[in-house]
């Protein structure tokens, strides 16, 4: 399931950059969600899809691990819930309407995401200590990143409203693939035995 995890986030940079170099859209200015509507549109709500699954498939794999804690099971749950929201909100950038889409509250579902995605990984922290302590460090640096890109969006200006969605897209991608790649079974006892 690490794999499929890590491949799975690798197919959604790929659909992402490919579509954008379909499209005549800027990286910097336009949103995420318009180029699900450009030439690469399928390509980029499959990679999304995909994306979501890879949310799944981390969480499946996380839970057989077993930290014993409550909010171990919490974090991985939501983590689960998550890939449910990428690809409701895949589906959304693909069906919804203009108005909805450039409309006040168009990015009301990814704030939502973001806000779940930040919580998943305050809830992990005590069980990837038991696990790895460098996938530990990495959550703690995603977290990091992640709450201190929230203010941002409050200063910035609409022109870079694409760079900053596509720095909180690689931050989530960097952290799935990379807790999927930093914890293992062997990983887990190796620590334990450390330990005891």
């Amino acid at each position: 399931m690490r794999l499929i995890t890590i491949g799975a986030c690798l197919v959604m940079l790929l659909a992402h950059l490919t579509a954008l170099g379909l499209s005549d859209l800027s990286a910097m200015r336009s949103p995420i969600s318009q180029l699900s509507r450009g030439a690469g549109g399928t390509l980029h709500t499959s990679g999304l899809i995909i994306f979501g699954l890879a949310h799944l498939t981390l969480a499946g794999y996380l839970a057989r691990l077993k930290p014993p804690s409550f909010m171990w099971r919490t974090g991985v749950w939501i983590t689960a819930l998550n890939g449910i929201g990428v690809m409701a909100i895949a589906v959304y950038f693909s069906t919804a309407s203009d108005e909805q889409l450039f409309g006040p509250n168009a990015n009301d579902p990814l704030s939502v995401l973001a806000s779940s995605v930040g919580i998943a990984m305050g809830f992990l922290i005590p069980g990837l200590k038991y696990l790895s302590s460098m996938a530990t460090r990495f959550n703690a640096l995603c977290l990091l990143i992640w709450l201190a890109l929230i203010p941002v969006i409050l200063l910035l200006d609409a022109s870079w409203l694409g760079a900053y969605e596509r720095i909180v897209g690689a931050v989530l991608i960097s952290w799935v693939g990379g807790i999927a790649l930093l914890t293992s079974r062997e990983t887990a006892h190796t620590e334990l035995s450390e330990r005891t």
